[in-house]
């Protein structure tokens, strides 16, 4: 997760999906940040920071296949973000892990596979899991939770 800083100057064209507005283009100052999803929650309050000019400060995560999303940002000094994953996302998480991991590592596979399999399975929990925990520990800290 980055953390940028700078006057909001223009919010692209956007897409309207259920989770979002993917907006083409986000510029500030000097920065131009492209295909970037902001949760539909979010999506008012960000614009106010357009139509202020005042600075704005924002979290870009990136989640999956190098898709970026906004879960939070800070304007005039009040800190907005979507409500995080919760409790139960990240059980369910972990159990669909474990499971995935016992059957690899008790299941009728040739051991090249297990041992192939393992670390890039940990590998794999690791990227899926450290996004959803760090966003969860920035929403905590949110004046405005969406």
């Amino acid at each position: 997760m980055s953390e940028h800083e700078g006057v909001l100057k223009m919010l692209g064209n956007a897409k309207i999906y259920p989770l979002g507005h993917r907006y083409s283009v986000i510029e500030f100052d000097n920065k131009i940040f492209t295909d970037v999803l902001v949760p539909t929650k979010l999506d008012n309050f960000l614009q106010r920071g357009l139509e202020t000019n005042k600075p704005i400060k924002v979290w870009i995560m990136k989640m999956g296949f190098g898709n970026k999303t906004i879960p939070c940002f800070e304007l005039d000094g009040k800190k907005y973000c979507s409500a995080p994953f919760g409790f139960g996302d990240l059980f369910f998480m972990t159990f669909l892990s474990l499971i995935f991991l016992l059957v690899s590592l008790f299941g009728d596979f040739p051991s090249i596979v297990k041992l192939i399999f393992v670390p890039v399975f940990s590998l794999g929990v690791y990227t899926m899991i450290s996004p959803v925990l760090s966003y969860s520990m920035l929403a905590l800290k949110a004046d405005v939770k969406l």
